[in-house]
């Protein structure tokens, strides 16, 4: 592919310049789900699918697509919603909504995080941190020890635990290592190195584990 195709800009159609002002726009995001968003210089993003009923949102910051259709709206203000791919508003701005890339998602609420599987099924409520990692991983992390309702720690895809663990940092490497608390732990969820609790710690502790091979 030639590189002049491959960073050539998609033209609106007539039918979405029609109903915008092309010379507002401020940029144009074509989504995975066939969504169309068009954010104009004064922030208000309008969002068109064919054959349906544009929408629009104002003070609109960026607009994030997972691999399955959902998409998240964040606003300048900090608040965040989340969007079915057929456009159906799931929670309120207020609920501050992570999208993460494979569909899976993170709602704030009073008493912590929520966090969901892609599926929409509870993995966990009241943490105090959730994350879910590109390769499918996925970190939660309770209050105190929890209500039963889901066991903290590291797990892979498949949900099978890699490590108990209830801290609430966790940083995930590339190459797989990761630090939780003070600790650095291998791919395998070992522990291989100990720090204190302090920025600059955690610093050595990252540049350790990212020159680290896999176990």
């Amino acid at each position: 592919m030639k590189l002049t195709k491959l960073f050539r800009k998609t033209p609106l159609s007539e039918d979405i310049r029609s109903r915008t002002a092309p010379e507002l726009i401020k940029r144009v995001q074509y989504l995975n789900n066939g969504w169309t968003v068009v954010i104009l210089k004064n922030n208000l993003a309008q969002f068109f699918f064919p054959g349906r009923c544009p929408f629009f949102f104002g003070n609109v910051r960026r607009v994030f697509n997972a691999a399955d259709g959902k998409f998240t709206i964040a606003q300048n203000d900090g608040g965040s919603a989340l969007f079915s791919k057929d456009g159906e508003q799931l929670c309120p701005f207020g609920a501050k909504a992570l999208l993460f890339s494979n569909g899976c998602y993170r709602l704030e609420g009073e008493t912590g995080f929520s966090l969901f599987a892609a599926d929409g099924k509870c993995i966990g409520t009241g943490l105090k941190n959730a994350e879910v990692f590109k390769d499918g991983k996925y970190y939660i992390a309770c209050h105190g020890n929890g209500d039963g309702s889901c066991t903290p720690g590291l797990y892979d895809a498949d949900n099978k635990r890699i490590a108990f663990l209830n801290d609430g940092y966790f940083k995930m490497l590339r190459n797989g290592w990761f630090i939780a608390g003070n600790e650095l732990y291998d791919n395998l969820g070992v522990e291989r190195c100990t720090g204190r609790n302090s920025r600059f710690d955690r610093t050595i502790l990252l540049c350790i584990g990212f020159f680290m091979a896999k176990a």
